[in-house]
């Protein structure tokens, strides 16, 4: 029987969080310039995640291999948003 969750699945849930949390920081932050300017770029970087569901079938790679680029990519997500943390603890 095959798995309802397939590594498409998984980058379409990454892009759905990474939108949502961009749409999300603008809700809390107000709609000043920097929190517009912010979003925008959160949600424009998961616009990339969502294209590789889109193009995912026609990499010629092996299921394990596309599972190992979901890793990667939540994993480089997850650096970037503890990056932008640390940042904003230095600006506090």
């Amino acid at each position: 029987m095959a798995s309802l969750v397939t590594p498409r699945v998984g980058f379409g849930a990454l892009g759905t969080l990474c939108a949502g949390l961009g749409v999300g920081h603008l809700a809390l932050q107000g709609g000043d310039v920097g929190a517009l300017l912010e979003s925008a770029l959160i949600v424009g970087l998961s616009g990339f995640v969502f294209y590789t569901v889109y193009d995912l079938p026609d990499w010629g790679i092996s299921p394990p291999g596309r599972w190992r680029a979901v890793r990667i990519a939540a994993l480089t997500a997850l650096s970037f948003a503890s990056l932008a943390g640390v940042v904003w603890l230095i600006w506090l």
